[in-house]
C-alpha cells in the first residue's frame, strides 16, 4: 500500500470501493437525489449523520421560481401604482399553491423517513 502523507490537507486517506451495476445505479440515485456531493454522502453515512433524500426539489424549484419572478413583476407594478386587484390576488394565490406544495413534498418525505426509519429498526438486530 502507498502511504503517502499529507500534511496540508485535512482528509488524507483515500478509499475505493467495487459495486455491482445494481449497487452503483442505486448509490448514484441516492447521491443524486440527496443533493451532496459523493464524499459528502458518504461522509455524512459514515459519521452516522442525517442524510435527506428530496424527491421533489426539481418541481418545487421551479415553482418558486416562476412565483419570484411573478411577484417580481407585480411589485414592480405595485411601485408604479400599476397592479391591478386580479395581478395581486392571483401573485396571493400562487403563493399559497407553493405554501401547499411544500407541505405537501415535505409530508411525503417525513412519511418516507418514517418508513425508513422503523424499517431499519426492524433490522437492526439481523445478523448476516
Amino acid at each position: 500500500m502507498n502511504d503517502k502523507t499529507c500534511t496540508h490537507r485535512s482528509r488524507n486517506n483515500c478509499v475505493h470501493v467495487m459495486l455491482s451495476d445494481e449497487e452503483y445505479e442505486k448509490f448514484r440515485a441516492l447521491v443524486e437525489k440527496s443533493g451532496l456531493t459523493i464524499r459528502e454522502f458518504v461522509t455524512r453515512a459514515i459519521l452516522s449523520k442525517q442524510i435527506i433524500v428530496f424527491d421533489g426539489w426539481h418541481n418545487l424549484i421551479y415553482q418558486l421560481t416562476r412565483l419570484g419572478s411573478n411577484y417580481d413583476q407585480t411589485l414592480t407594478k405595485v411601485y408604479m401604482d400599476k397592479a391591478t386587484a386580479k395581478e395581486l390576488k392571483d401573485v396571493s394565490d400562487d403563493i399559497k399553491d407553493v405554501i401547499e406544495l411544500i407541505r405537501d413534498t415535505m409530508e411525503g418525505q417525513i412519511e418516507n423517513a418514517n418508513f425508513h426509519s422503523k424499517k431499519q429498526q426492524g433490522n437492526s438486530g439481523r445478523r448476516d
